[in-house]
């Protein structure tokens, strides 16, 4: 297999606190080829959003991060904070949760789009709202020209995410991280903008970096998965592989509380326990605390990878 284009080795992450410190990431290992869409799935607080911005630095000024983040052999963790801005938004765009907290409502969206182009010289002088035109157009929004003169309250959710892609892909970056893109949509728009990132991903041949909770947008929009739990990845592999034969318990409690539908009903499975607190010392495996498998060299030990092409970290598989 080729270098990837983003490789992750042993990222730590934690933040100094009036109460002490709290670690976000665990030793975060993870690797998102050219032209390959990698989910990234696990439960609220379990650092997905934080990896993805720990890649790009947009981190707060208590942050303590550490390990490598490379982006074709080039750590980005170790660069100074004015080479990290070159590379940000030219190399690697991030899309965000809420693309109407993210849009600025005092600016059309013309005005917002032509400053980013302007930012990064994709464009000949005077000639940015061309540019943005056909940004909007590439992303399938119709009478792109009208819509510059719009501003953000004036487009629904899905126009909105739309103009966000637009934005990300203005300096035709190598990576894209979607940071749960399709959160406050519909099931149609969200289905979309799914479709829309997937050709994209095709077309440009982007690496895209999707944080996720739903199983199902994994399915749909990725060709590689890495469950993450607390801090840390614990199950990694092909999309088909990971989610139609789990070998983690964590992994396979998550597909087992989704929602079925037709057969008979059944009480909707929850997973016992919480994600453990930042502040946790945890000395073994990051999920033995709610594993129904748990032995006692899960709790005193982390454990070994098992696997090549699919890969799981567990006690219950040999290394």
């Amino acid at each position: 297999m080729s270098v990837p284009l983003l490789e992750i080795n042993d990222l730590q992450l934690s933040f100094a606190t009036a109460l002490g410190i709290s670690r976000a990431l665990r030793g975060v290992d993870l690797a998102v080829q050219r032209g390959v869409s990698v989910g990234l799935v696990g439960e609220s607080g379990c650092g997905k959003t934080m990896t993805g911005r720990s890649v790009l630095g947009l981190l707060p000024p208590n942050a303590r991060v550490s390990g490598r983040v490379l982006l074709d052999g080039i750590d980005l963790l170790a660069l100074p904070v004015e080479r990290l801005r070159e590379i940000r938004g030219s190399r690697v765009a991030m899309i965000f949760q809420d693309p109407a907290a993210a849009l600025n409502p005092v600016f059309s969206v013309g005005e917002q789009l032509s400053a980013v182009i302007r930012h990064h010289r994709v464009s000949l002088p005077g000639r940015e709202l061309d540019k943005a035109a056909q940004l909007l157009a590439e992303v399938r929004l119709s009478d792109p020209e009208r819509l510059l003169t719009r501003y953000p309250h004036q487009l629904s959710g899905g126009m909105q995410q739309r103009v966000m892609i637009a934005m990300a892909l203005s300096a035709s970056p190598e990576l894209l991280i979607a940071d749960e893109p399709t959160t406050s949509l519909d099931v149609t728009v969200q289905a979309q903008i799914l479709d829309l990132l997937d050709e994209l991903r095709r077309r440009r041949e982007l690496a895209v970096l999707l944080i996720t909770h739903n199983m199902d947008v994994v399915r749909r929009a990725t060709q590689e998965v890495a469950v993450l739990y607390a801090g840390r990845v614990v199950e990694h592999g092909a999309t088909h592989e990971v989610l139609g034969s789990p070998r983690h318990p964590y992994t396979q409690a998550l597909l087992a509380a989704l929602p079925r539908l037709g057969g008979r009903r059944q009480p909707l499975q929850a997973i016992a326990g919480s994600v453990p607190r930042g502040d946790e010392a945890i000395q073994g495996c990051v999920f033995a605390s709610r594993c129904a498998y748990a032995m006692d060299i899960c709790r005193d030990n982390p454990p070994r990878e098992s696997g090549a092409e699919h890969s799981v970290w567990c006690w219950l598989y040999p290394s």
